[in-house]
C-alpha cells in the first residue's frame, strides 16, 4: 500500500556524481538502466570525464566504463500517511555480454547488514507506518 521513492548518487570511475530518483511500490524488478540513462555504459564512457587510466579492457577495442552509486530512501506514501527516510531492500544483478562473446557473465549482491533505518518496519501492512 505504500510507495517508495529512492534518491540514487551514481559515480562515474573519476568520482564525478550524477543523481537520480526512482519510486516503487512493494517488489519491483527493474534494470538500472531504466531507471535513468546515467547507467548506461555509453553515457558513462561518452559523456564524462571518466579516468581512462582506469578502463577495464576486455580487448582490442572494447573496454568496460564503470563506477558505483549509493541509495537512500526519500519518501514512503501511502493515501493515509507518509514515512521520511524509510527503510527498503534492494538487491543488485549484473550482467555482462562484451561484444562478440558467447558467455554471459552474472554476479549478485544483496547487502544485507549494510545500512540501517531505524524509524520503522521494512513492511508495512496497511496505509498506516508502524513506527516500532
Amino acid at each position: 500500500t505504500f510507495t517508495t521513492v529512492v534518491n540514487f548518487l551514481i559515480y562515474n570511475d573519476n568520482e564525478e556524481v550524477f543523481s537520480s530518483q526512482y519510486a516503487f511500490k512493494c517488489w519491483e524488478r527493474v534494470g538500472l538502466q531504466n531507471i535513468s540513462g546515467v547507467f548506461r555504459r555509453n553515457f558513462l564512457f561518452f559523456n564524462t570525464n571518466h579516468a581512462a587510466s582506469e578502463e577495464f579492457r576486455l580487448g582490442p577495442g572494447f573496454a568496460l566504463e564503470y563506477g558505483w552509486f549509493r541509495m537512500d530512501g526519500a519518501v514512503a506514501f501511502s493515501t493515509a500517511a507518509s514515512v521520511s527516510d524509510p527503510a527498503f531492500l534492494a538487491v543488485n544483478i549484473e550482467r555482462n555480454r562484451p561484444f562478440g562473446v558467447v558467455t554471459l557473465a552474472v554476479a549478485a549482491s544483496l547487502p544485507y547488514g549494510i545500512g540501517e533505518q531505524g524509524n520503522g518496519d521494512l513492511i508495512q501492512h496497511g496505509p498506516f507506518p508502524d513506527s516500532n
